[in-house]
């Protein structure tokens, strides 16, 4: 086999992001995995190629990558799921499934796995500070240590406290903003889904999260707004800017990455557990083409393109490569004239 090089800078892509990656293929079998996955659930790289997405992911989440489409484009969804480890452990976390029909007919999803269990346990945290506080009588002090912004309004809409964080945040210092109204000082937040919720919170006096994205200070933001005694509302946020970015690289770099592979001129093939077809890019089908006179399906065995000479040392290469090994090989196979082609 020719080594790669554009399948060699997809995978250094895949294995070294610190997103948790996996991808399922054929009746949701697991067909590629990166460390941070591994890592996460907890499996060995040998054990995880082993499972489907299904025993990774409750029920309700691993079906949400039944929505193929029929057209060969990548749609995608997002939701709140739990996570099953290894040990039986779950845990909280967001998915991010891309499903997509390749140019070999091929279902394949792919899954960003962001755990939220420790993003809980800081929230937690968070929640137990404000209470000692309170109760301790050092409001201020604790407040302005913790990582989220934090904000208080009074029943006409006027900013009555904000910690040093929350000031950052709206770009500005908590003096700035004390005794200012909060939609003069931001008036473009009418058009913004912050503006409803926080109305909703003030009115029926029911808690409410959100995420949202404030363009005048280009800001992406979690929030969670409660009603307090004094008739109004308290808000605690984060600045989720950073986080977004990299979501967008990421996808970015996967754009790329599958321009590469479709564009180049090595040839690639993706083959499941049983040495079954999964996908192979154009300059391999053209090989196919000259070897066996016709394209391999989907589900086909690789075995049916493999000369009988080369079977023994084929098999084992893809022992080791199923183990997880990188190997190289390189043979001379004849076209359907009878003429060799190095491969």
């Amino acid at each position: 086999m020719i080594e790669n090089t554009g399948y060699d800078m997809y995978k250094a892509v895949f294995e070294h992001s610190l997103q948790a990656l996996f991808i399922t293929g054929r009746r949701a079998k697991v067909i590629e995995v990166n460390n941070t996955a591994l890592e996460l659930f907890g499996y060995t790289r040998q054990e995880f190629m082993m499972l489907s997405g299904k025993a990774l992911l409750e029920e309700s989440a691993a079906s949400c990558a039944n929505k193929h489409n029929d057209n060969n484009l990548i749609t995608r969804t997002k939701a709140l799921a739990v996570g099953v480890k290894k040990n039986g452990d779950r845990f909280r976390c967001e998915i991010s499934a891309a499903y997509f029909t390749d140019s070999s007919g091929a279902k394949c999803t792919s899954y960003q796995i962001a755990d939220l269990s420790q993003c809980d346990q800081q929230q937690k945290r968070t929640d137990e500070i404000l209470l000692e506080a309170n109760a301790a009588g050092r409001y201020k002090n604790v407040l302005d240590s913790i990582s989220d912004g934090y904000i208080t309004i009074d029943k006409d809409w006027n900013f009555s406290y904000l910690n040093e964080k929350g000031a950052a945040i709206l770009h500005g210092t908590p003096e700035e903003f004390v005794g200012r109204n909060v939609w003069k000082s931001f008036p473009d937040a009418v058009n913004f889904g912050f503006y409803q919720s926080f109305q909703s919170v003030m009115r029926d006096r029911v808690p409410a999260t959100l995420e949202d994205y404030y363009a005048p200070l280009n800001l992406h933001f979690e929030s969670r707004a409660y009603p307090s005694a004094d008739g109004g509302i308290t808000v605690l946020f984060t600045d989720i800017t950073r986080r977004r970015a990299s979501d967008l690289e990421l996808q970015t770099s996967q754009k790329e990455m599958k321009l590469i592979l479709d564009n180049t001129e090595e040839k690639f093939m993706i083959v499941d557990r049983d040495l079954k077809l999964v996908a192979c890019n154009a300059a391999y089908r053209v090989l196919l083409r000259k070897v066996i006179g016709r394209d391999l399906k989907k589900g086909e065995s690789v075995l049916n393109a493999t000369h009988p000479s080369h079977l023994e040392e084929l098999m084992r290469i893809y022992e080791q490569v199923i183990l997880g090994k990188k190997v190289k090989g390189q043979f001379s196979l004849p076209d359907t004239n009878g003429e060799l082609i190095l491969n």
